[in-house]
């Protein structure tokens, strides 16, 4: 996962929002853009929470029996 910046406006240390979005790899050394981002959109943050400032998403890996493994 990653944070997505985009400016909108003239003063790029203000003027700006951010979403969440997946990096997909099959050899784990290059990454592409998934066509699904963003997965948190701009539009998607509460009017009570910052769009200019949520960031550093987690990934983690859960392991189930019988050789099922989600990302989280």
């Amino acid at each position: 996962m990653y944070t997505g910046h985009v400016v909108t406006g003239p003063v790029k240390d203000q003027d700006y929002k951010q979403s969440q979005g997946i990096a997909v790899s099959e050899d784990g050394v290059t990454f592409g853009k998934w066509e699904g981002n963003p997965v948190i959109g701009y539009d998607a943050i509460p009017d009570t929470a910052s769009r200019k400032d949520f960031r550093d998403p987690k990934v983690i890996r859960h392991e189930r029996p019988i050789l099922r493994r989600y990302w989280f």
